[in-house]
């Protein structure tokens, strides 16, 4: 009951997006190839397992739908470069203006859950919600905030409403060659 609550509420703060997104560059502003890192706020580590190296890269496209593909390299594959964690996702436009929801399958108990991103003024918000094999409920928010030349990245996971990871970040954007 709680679960499908929180799951409610979620959904109607996505759709009901804040009116400034209409006064703003939209997407465009964030496309691009952007690299920096953040930290883990939660669980902080001195052998500096909470460091990661972070790339993202945003494409937009003719029909307004964008993909984005994040890259984390975390701990000690940060500092050699050994292999990421990757996550692509498509997004397409909904009916509400400056919301997208990703191309996945929606089913929150499925392998990929939902995810919609919004634009609200210079912020880029990604939220995602996935059910574990356990059916505990799993929110993760990604907030994207342009600044000048950079990018913030705030990312916060709950697991049945309780906090289980803060990222903070920053990326530049940089030029493929």
């Amino acid at each position: 009951m709680i679960a499908r609550a929180v799951f409610a509420l979620l959904a109607a703060m996505l759709l009901f997006g804040h009116p400034a997104a209409a006064q703003h560059g939209g997407i465009q502003a964030f496309a691009g190839d952007w690299r920096g890192g953040s930290i883990d706020l939660v669980t902080p580590n001195p052998l500096g397992d909470s460091l990661r190296d972070l790339e993202v890269k945003i494409n937009v496209h003719k029909d307004g739908s964008f993909t984005m593909l994040s890259l984390a390299r975390i701990g000690k594959a940060a500092r050699t470069g050994e292999a990421a964690r990757v996550r692509a996702m498509e997004f397409k436009p909904t009916k509400t203006p400056h919301l997208w929801q990703a191309q996945l399958s929606c089913d929150p108990s499925g392998a990929l859950g939902c995810a919609w991103a919004r634009v609200d003024g210079n912020r880029l918000v990604v939220t995602a919600i996935d059910v574990d094999e356990n059916g505990a409920i799993e929110t993760q928010v990604t907030e994207r905030a342009l600044e000048g030349s950079s990018m913030r990245i705030h990312f916060l996971s709950y697991v049945e409403g309780k906090p289980r990871r803060e990222l903070r970040g920053s990326l530049q954007r940089y030029q493929v060659r």
